[in-house]
């Protein structure tokens, strides 16, 4: 292996053992990042004890199951469970060749376990999930690898926050499902979508939600603050620091550049909304 391969590997693949010392019945052992080769070969679950769980960033791969493959994309979530956990069936996943898939993985051990596949209703017969409302999870796991890429950290209990998070998320999402929801929380759905897919953009405001949906600003604000207990520029304004957080933590930004890639056009502007939310400057935050 020459020492350009050996530097693509090392750019497309992260990986980080943890270290448990608080014995809960269930922790995260290990945590890892990949942008999948289109070449990649299908992968296993060798291990008899650990249960894998994967989010998909980008891209396409497939999962198969038994007698049945399940294409899969950006923001579906897969279980893989330890192996001949008992059941005989094989299951296993690999990248598709024109579109590989790029993903965040945590495998869990512990006997406690099934109650957290409970709570994301996720079995060994149904063992993906779409997100509905991804970019939280996202960030949040985004976070989790840049801060273990970054630190010397194993400790559970430092990565343990960030993994429960993704099985509150889905528990929450499919609880939704589950029951019908109201018009108003249908319509704040719809704007959540909207918000996630526009808060980027410098001239985004709240009353291109209004516009988009044809409701008065006032009307919109209520709604959302009933659902979501925030109001829609406390949410818009949630996501901006979350990204720009992340954006921060990566290293290769300045913060001007940051300011304007989370959708403000002044990167005074943006300083100062960055230390009224987590009590320190953009420029020293670590």
């Amino acid at each position: 292996m020459n020492g350009n391969q050996l530097n693509d590997i090392l750019k497309n693949h992260f990986s980080k053992y943890l270290e448990d010392d608080l014995n809960l019945g269930f922790a995260p052992c290990f945590i890892g990042h990949e942008k999948c080769s289109p070449k990649k070969p299908a992968t296993f679950n060798l291990s008899e004890k650990e249960h894998s769980f994967h989010l998909i960033l980008s891209g396409t791969g497939y999962v198969v199951n038994g007698n049945k493959t399940r294409r899969l994309g950006a923001d579906d979530v897969f279980y893989i469970p330890p192996k001949n956990a008992g059941s005989p069936k094989k299951i296993y996943y690999y990248p598709d060749k024109k579109d590989p898939w790029e993903y965040i993985w945590v495998n869990f051990v512990g006997k406690d376990v099934p109650k957290l596949l409970k709570c994301a209703n996720l079995t060994e017969e149904n063992n993906y999930y779409s997100m509905q409302t991804p970019i939280f999870l996202r960030q949040q796991w985004t976070e989790m690898i840049n801060i273990a890429r970054t630190s010397t950290k194993r400790n559970v209990s430092f990565f343990l926050p960030f993994v429960i998070k993704f099985f509150a998320e889905i528990a929450e999402e499919r609880k939704l499902i589950n029951r019908t929801l109201t018009n108003k929380e249908k319509t704040v759905k719809q704007i959540i979508s909207f918000i996630e897919k526009s808060y980027l953009k410098q001239d985004f405001s709240i009353s291109k939600i209004a516009e988009n949906f044809f409701y008065s600003i006032s009307y919109i604000s209520r709604i959302f603050k009933e659902i979501t207990h925030m109001s829609p520029t406390e949410y818009v304004l949630k996501l901006r620091m979350l990204h720009a957080k992340d954006l921060l933590r990566v290293g290769e930004y300045s913060v001007s550049e940051i300011a304007y890639v989370v959708g403000y056009s002044s990167p005074f502007y943006f300083s100062k909304e960055f230390k009224k939310y987590y009590g320190v400057s953009p420029s020293k935050f670590v």
